[in-house]
Formats: C-alpha cells, sequence, structure tokens
C-alpha cells in the first residue's frame, strides 16, 4: 500500500514538474483526481469560482444567488415579473418597454401625457382625456363643438371673438351698443317693432297719432 502511495507520489510531482512553465490543468494530474472525486472541487477550480464551494465531503454546493447543476443559473429573489431575464443574482434584465427591478413597471408611449400604461407603450387615457397621447381634454357636455373649446376636462370656454357666451358657448351674443334688442346670430341687434327701433335699438317707438315732426317720446308708447 505505502509503495502505491509513494509511486502516486512521484507521478504528481512529475506532473507538476511537467507543467510548471504552462498553464496549469488539474485534470491531468490523476493524484488531484483520485482525492477529488468530483473534479470541480479540485483546489484550481475552487480557486477561481464565486459561485460555488465544496463541503468537507466533497459535496458539491451553490452559493446564495447561483443554482442549476453548476451554478451557472442566476437567481433573482423576487423574479422578474415575466417581463425580462434574471442575468445575475437579484439582477434582471428588462425586456424592451419595462423597467424596475424586477420590472415590474412598463413604459408608455412615447408623448403619453395624462395616461398609464398595463403592458409595454400602451397609453390608456385618464378619466376626461382623449386621443393618441391622451393630451386633449374632454369638454363639458353639450359645450358648443365650433364655438367652444377647454384646457381642462369638464370645462367649457367660448373662444374669443365669436360672438358667443353663456356655459356652453350656444348663446349670441348682440352687436355692440345694442340696447333693447335680441339675437339669433352673433353680432345682430334685432328690435321688437312695437317699442324699439333704430341701429342700435336705442330709440323708442312713440304712441300712435305722435307727430314725428313737432313730437317726440322717451319711453316706448309715449
Amino acid at each position: 500500500m505505502f509503495s502505491i502511495l509513494f509511486a502516486l507520489v512521484q507521478v504528481g510531482v512529475c506532473f507538476a514538474f511537467r507543467f510548471s512553465s504552462e498553464e496549469y490543468n488539474p485534470y491531468v494530474n490523476p493524484i488531484m483526481a483520485w482525492i477529488y472525486s468530483d473534479v470541480r472541487c479540485q483546489p484550481y477550480y475552487l480557486e477561481h469560482t464565486d459561485r460555488y464551494f465544496c463541503t468537507d465531503d466533497g459535496v458539491f454546493t451553490c452559493v446564495n444567488g447561483w443554482t442549476g447543476d453548476n451554478c451557472d443559473e442566476p437567481v433573482c429573489i423576487n423574479g422578474c415579473s415575466n417581463n425580462g431575464k434574471c442575468v445575475a443574482p437579484d439582477i434582471c434584465r428588462c425586456d424592451m418597454g419595462y423597467q424596475g427591478g424586477t420590472c415590474q413597471s412598463c413604459i408608455k408611449h412615447p408623448g403619453c401625457i395624462h395616461g398609464s400604461c398595463n403592458t409595454a407603450f400602451e397609453c390608456n387615457c385618464e378619466g376626461g382625456w382623449e386621443g393618441r397621447d391622451c393630451n386633449i381634454p374632454k369638454c363639458s357636455e353639450g359645450c358648443d363643438p365650433d364655438f367652444g373649446f377647454c384646457d381642462t376636462p369638464d370645462t367649457c370656454l367660448c373662444k374669443h371673438g365669436s360672438g358667443v357666451q353663456g356655459p356652453n358657448c350656444t348663446e349670441c351674443m348682440t352687436k355692440e351698443g345694442c340696447k333693447h334688442g335680441t339675437c339669433a346670430n352673433p353680432g345682430e341687434c334685432n328690435c321688437d317693432d312695437k317699442f324699439w327701433t333704430g341701429h342700435l335699438c336705442d330709440e323708442p317707438v312713440c304712441s300712435d297719432g305722435c307727430s314725428k315732426k313737432h313730437g317726440y317720446c322717451k319711453e316706448p308708447d309715449t
């Protein structure tokens, strides 16, 4: 038995001398192969890895963060939300359109302002907004589409110079200076012929028989 061990030692010394000036390869050393049943537990490999270790009994064991038959599969404890790949312990490489430590957050469509996403590059508008980028407010119900507009949802502003007014911009404004007239369209000044006349409906209609040459009135029908 002693002679066998001595022979193996001599072989080991020979191999060590042979590769002393070359890159050492433990596979060719029969002593190492005999001592370590799992070649991965040889000193050379243990010195050049940070993914596993071997117990005193030669049991190959992965360190935290690695798994697999050869401890070459990284472990992300919280996963990557099915939106990425675990590339190193607790490090996810997210698919295009996702971000976050576990790739849990989607990225909205570029330009999306008042919207959100459930999947990558969506733009689901918040209440009161519409358009591809959710940047167009929905005006209040009834707001005139021609004369009204809004900067924020559920409001209605009348266009400057449109000649309309009212909560929905549907009421016409009479001509500037119109006193006692009405309008059907913006800028009109329609008089009630029984009471007022004139360009601005500011001249009263006098009572019947009042001489236009010698009489006048300040109020209608007088």
